[in-house]
């Protein structure tokens, strides 16, 4: 893997930070477009863009600090280095929407047609970012023999293992391009959202089953947190779906 992007010195850029400014860019500049072709104000972009991002950082570090705790309990220093990777997604998306929601009402605007417009913006975003994790060695999959396995020296370890993060990669990419479509061809309000709720759930949880670092404690023994937190969010978007097309009945 390539962990350090460029070395300047003292300075020392990660490609996982590069990776995730990249993701922010690209994210604002769709953000502006799916906006302005709403009918939304597309100024509006970049401060949302700039809220739903320092909250999602946040609330993906903190998850992820929970649910390694006893590592950082001895380790505290390394809470605050997010450059070397360590964010777990759902914690982000939790953080990401609760940051948004709370701009969104001091704005006046409707939370629920402006977060169709970000879905897409958000599966544009975990495409770029998970190859980050490529590149950084983190989020990877469990040992394989096939040949498409890859070694992370990283691990200091001889095992190919599952690109999980290039999966996760390309999948991100084509719910992005059905969530792109959705938007553009959706028939009530909150259809784009419950939509991403279950493709995405529906694909984490699979996922989850080939990756093999660690990502806290199993629930019940039977799935991990992020997959117990999928299945909760394909219940939601059911319920979400059949409501709001209910309502726009």
């Amino acid at each position: 893997m390539h962990r350090v992007f460029l070395k300047l010195g003292p300075v020392t850029i990660y490609s996982y930070g590069v990776m995730m400014a990249l993701a922010f860019l690209a994210s604002i500049f769709l953000a502006s477009y799916n906006f302005k072709k709403s009918g939304k104000p597309k100024e509006i972009a970049f401060d949302l863009a700039i809220i739903v991002m320092l909250s999602s950082i946040i609330g993906a570090r903190v998850f992820y600090v929970l649910t390694n705790l006893s590592y950082f309990m001895k380790m505290p220093s390394e809470i605050l280095k997010v450059y070397h990777g360590g964010l777990v997604y759902y914690g982000g998306f939790i953080g990401g929407i609760i940051g948004g929601f709370i701009y969104v009402k001091i704005k006046k605007y409707s939370f629920i047609e402006l977060l169709d417009c970000v879905m897409p913006v958000i599966s544009l975003g975990q495409s770029i970012g998970r190859i980050g994790c490529f590149l950084n060695g983190c989020c990877y999959g469990r040992p394989t023999t096939c040949s498409l396995g890859v070694k992370f020296p990283v691990l200091h370890d001889d095992i190919c293992r599952i690109p999980t993060q290039l999966y996760s990669s390309l999948a991100n990419f084509f719910i992005f391009l059905f969530l792109m479509w959705r938007l553009n061809n959706k028939k009530f309000k909150g259809e784009v959202i419950a939509d991403y709720l279950l493709s995405y759930g529906l694909f984490r949880f699979i996922i989850e089953y080939f990756r093999d670092d660690p990502r806290g404690g199993l629930y019940f023994h039977m799935f991990s947190i992020s997959q117990v937190i999928s299945l909760i969010g394909i219940f939601f978007g059911i319920i979400f779906f059949t409501v709001m097309k209910a309502r726009t009945k």
